[in-house]
């Protein structure tokens, strides 16, 4: 539940971030989401309330909870984090309580596993009559049997 001061802040703070950050319209909607998403959770707490213990859970637990994956928390904790370090910059509250959140970390997806039919064409392009393509051959064929992918 927000106080009308903290609707002036929050308001005041979207016009920060398109005037003086050049933010684009579409960017500044999707901070205003994000921001009322975690006021929504706050429920009877100020957005300027929130402890760093409330943010961490809003962004760990809560949004594991309804679903939201690893990679789109990003422009959540991106929007809580610039909300709260420009509120701390400009003393609205006495520090910055979401500088100790964290940007979930991300697995990178596996490169595709290289086809028999690539691996034979490798093998037939290499020289078996020199020591260069009997070479070439060979780490072609350990790789391949390695499961690497080239």
């Amino acid at each position: 539940m927000e106080t009308d001061k903290t609707k002036a802040i929050v308001e005041e703070y979207f016009l920060w971030l398109s005037k003086y950050k050049g933010r684009s319209d579409r960017t500044i909607e999707e901070y205003m989401r994000n921001l009322q998403r975690l006021s929504d959770y706050l429920k009877d707490k100020d957005l300027l309330q929130a402890t760093s213990k409330d943010l961490q859970y809003f962004v760990g637990v809560h949004m594991s909870d309804i679903g939201i994956t690893m990679r789109s928390r990003r422009p959540t904790i991106a929007a809580i984090k610039g909300f709260y370090r420009w509120a701390a910059h400009d003393r609205y509250i006495e520090s910055n309580i979401a500088e100790d959140i964290t940007y979930p970390r991300i697995a990178r997806k596996l490169a595709p596993a290289i086809s028999l039919k690539a691996v034979e064409d490798m093998l037939i392009c290499c020289d078996m009559s020199t020591f260069l393509g009997v070479r070439d051959a060979s780490i072609i064929a350990v790789l391949a049997g390695c499961g690497l992918r080239v």
